[in-house]
């Protein structure tokens, strides 16, 4: 399935669009029945690659646009809602049209909360990010429960690195940064409810977790209600810079290590060459 994807952006760059297209659809619509695994692929760079498609040739959109709204009228009429709803939410993600979620979200709420509690866990980070603290209330009812869960997911994904084989610090530093932005946001619900008490406990809980004086500087921010994300942007930042040293790092030693190569090359060369000079 991964070179019927790169086939398919192949396609692209040939400018053969509906060809390309016609596989996108097929690819979103089957690739389940053959192989399971994808499906996080499925909902992210395939669909990334889907709206890339739809810059350059507009039937790309037509179609996503569609596929989004047959969805979320069958949501409506209730028909394989938790697979369906995380689709949406997927296709507007890349769209950039998550109030479109959001608004599909707030229906279910009003006519079905049965079937929203089954969504709940796909939409509340757009939720939380939109500040839809009404919403949000109508699921949580204790920040501290949804704390628990975050942090559960946190030590999950620690766990489940040790048994990688490859380098997995940018991830670990990944998770540091999403878990620090989640435990932000519930501190901000807790003081949009009024409950300080819930704010100061899941601040003391989370400053216990993380080793990072920049991600606890963060925390401390949105405690007292300053702007903890900007701490989180320089930490962003931060990791960004030593992704960028470390790259060049280990750039400048395979240039140093050619270069001892060719040197030792050289110096054998030469070796040689005197050796012969000696006896002739």
């Amino acid at each position: 399935m991964q070179k019927y994807r790169i086939d398919t952006r192949d396609m692209v760059k040939a400018k053969k669009y509906q060809e390309a297209l016609e596989r996108f659809i097929w690819f979103h619509e089957h690739v389940l029945e053959y192989d399971k695994s994808m499906a996080g692929v499925r909902l992210s760079f395939a669909l990334s690659d889907w709206k890339s498609l739809a810059k350059v040739y507009p039937p790309a959109m037509t179609s996503l646009i569609d596929i989004r709204d047959k969805n979320t009228n069958q949501i409506i009429n209730n028909l394989d809602v938790a697979k369906l709803f995380q689709d949406v939410r997927a296709i507007n993600r890349v769209l950039n049209q998550n109030s479109k979620t959001i608004e599909l979200f707030q229906f279910l709420v009003k006519n079905k909360f049965d079937v929203a509690k089954e969504c709940w866990p796909y939409v509340k980070d757009a939720l939380f990010e939109a500040k839809q603290y009404d919403l949000i209330s109508k699921l949580i009812e204790n920040p501290l429960q949804e704390y628990s869960i975050i942090k559960e997911r946190y030590d999950h994904n620690l766990e489940s690195y040790k048994n990688e084989k490859i380098e997995v610090e940018h991830m670990i530093s990944y998770d540091k940064k999403r878990f620090t932005e989640k435990c932000i946001q519930l501190i901000q619900y807790s003081h949009s409810i009024n409950d300080p008490k819930s704010s100061t406990e899941i601040y003391d809980k989370a400053i216990s977790v993380i080793d990072s004086d920049l991600l606890r500087e963060a925390l401390k921010a949105e405690l007292n209600k300053q702007s903890g994300t900007n701490f989180l942007k320089l930490y962003h930042q931060k990791q960004v810079f030593n992704v960028m040293i470390e790259n060049n790092a280990r750039e400048k030693a395979r240039l140093d290590s050619i270069a001892s190569i060719e040197k030792a090359k050289q110096d054998s060369i030469a070796a040689m060459m005197k050796y012969k000079s000696k006896n002739k």
